[in-house]
């Protein structure tokens, strides 16, 4: 949740509240109302990089441990496996 949090801060703080600014120079209240879709395509964009970059795939909250039977004979053997 923390890299989806950071994309929803980045896209709010450096674009929603920058571009609805410059906007509603130019066209008053509207454009304060069109920084928010603007901010969420950039947000929508930043997660499915993410996404398509699969790094999402390698966060674990405890790696498991295990005892991995060093003997070939031994693969029917029961691996022991704990998460601490």
């Amino acid at each position: 949740t923390f890299i989806p949090m950071l994309f929803t801060l980045l896209a709010l703080w450096l674009f929603r509240v920058p571009a609805a600014a410059i906007l509603s120079r130019h066209f008053g209240t509207s454009g304060i109302w069109w920084g928010i879709p603007i901010a969420w395509v950039v947000g929508v964009a930043l997660a499915v990089t993410y996404y398509h970059t699969g790094r999402w795939k390698k966060k674990v909250i405890v790696k498991p441990y295990c005892e991995v039977p060093l003997e070939p004979e031994d693969s029917e053997a029961e691996w022991n496996c704990s998460k601490f």
